[in-house]
């Protein structure tokens, strides 16, 4: 079900309370993405290598670029069901955009939440994400990286469907496995811990 009200913002005090500087935006009420983000965030100045980012069920999906200075990350996470903890590793930065509760649908279906668990890389699944990688990590503020992450959503995300790259992904991830990938139930993890 999409959110409709268009001052619903999911809010995650977690994220705010972790880092020294935090920052928020929030899409205008005539911008094209005001029906389908909630918002944009970003981290910056906290221990990533130490400390975990405590999330809580929101129903939001996000699209997170973890910076570590030099490699730009992309990682999808559809949300959790329970609160969990994520390690990041040593970042500079971590820039997110978060989907509106149902808003993702027409990206990535709803079958997304039957693969993914937790936050996958996202490099097999969205299109183009190598060129919004190297374009997030030459950003020089938080305003810039707004500006590019806007742009690659009008291009390549709202208007067209993303299911196709979700199967290339699973696929992929099955061959790179050799078939021995192992069931997990990740609602029963509670940390989540990210490669960077």
């Amino acid at each position: 079900m999409k959110i409709k009200n268009i001052n619903y913002v999911a809010f995650q005090p977690g994220f705010e309370k972790f880092a020294n500087t935090y920052h928020g935006f929030i899409p205008a009420r005539d911008s094209f993405l005001q029906q389908n983000v909630s918002d944009f965030y970003e981290i910056k100045n906290g221990n990533f290598s130490e400390k975990s980012i405590v999330t809580i069920p929101d129903g939001c999906t996000d699209i997170m670029f973890a910076f570590d200075g030099n490699d730009m990350k992309i990682y999808i996470s559809t949300g959790v069901r329970v609160i969990k903890k994520f390690y990041f590793g040593s970042l500079a930065y971590l820039f997110g955009i978060r989907f509106k509760p149902g808003c993702t649908y027409h990206i990535f279906r709803e079958k997304i939440k039957k693969f993914v668990h937790k936050p996958v890389n996202a490099n097999h699944i969205l299109k183009d994400s190598h060129m919004i990688a190297e374009k997030m990590a030459l950003s020089k503020n938080f305003n810039e990286r707004i500006r590019i992450g806007e742009e690659y959503l009008k291009k390549n995300l709202l208007e067209q469907s993303m299911q196709g790259n979700l199967l290339d992904y699973c696929v992929k991830s099955i061959c790179d496995a050799n078939g021995n990938m192992q069931v997990t139930n990740f609602q029963q993890t509670r940390d989540i811990r990210l490669a960077i």
